[in-house]
């Protein structure tokens, strides 16, 4: 019992590390993006703007339309970085379950009898991570 326990936490912290790998990864890409978008706007504006002070006042967003183009567009990386997070997140727990499943069916003697837990097998596993 304790081998299967030990092996349990080994692939939850290598499960964990390469989620937040990916994770990261994908938050640097959408703020990148932001950030390129939100340079852009306000290099459109200052080019525009027929301004000597070179400042934006949050106006100029709005006389400009940017204001809302900007939340527009800031929402859309909110909504694609949840959904990708939920797929990155959801693999990663199916992976901790199969791999949990086959350490316990390691261990067990050949010819026994699955334990009640394991029967559901990947489908329920699956069905079980999108409800939460």
């Amino acid at each position: 019992m304790r081998r299967i326990q030990q092996a349990n936490e080994r692939n939850l912290k290598r499960t964990q590390a390469e989620t937040e790998k990916l994770l990261r990864q994908l938050y640097m890409e959408q703020n990148q993006k932001l950030y390129t978008q939100l340079l852009d706007t306000f290099n459109k504006i200052l080019n525009d703007a027929d301004k000597g002070d070179g400042k934006i006042y949050t106006n100029d967003l709005f006389l400009t339309n940017k204001y809302h183009e900007l939340i527009k567009y800031f929402n859309e990386c909110a909504k694609a970085i949840g959904g990708q997070q939920l797929e990155i997140t959801e693999a990663a727990l199916l992976r901790s379950y199969n791999y949990a499943q086959s350490v316990v069916e390691s261990f067990a003697p050949s010819g026994a009898v699955q334990p009640s837990f394991l029967v559901p097998q990947a489908i329920k596993a699956e069905q079980a991570i999108r409800q939460t």
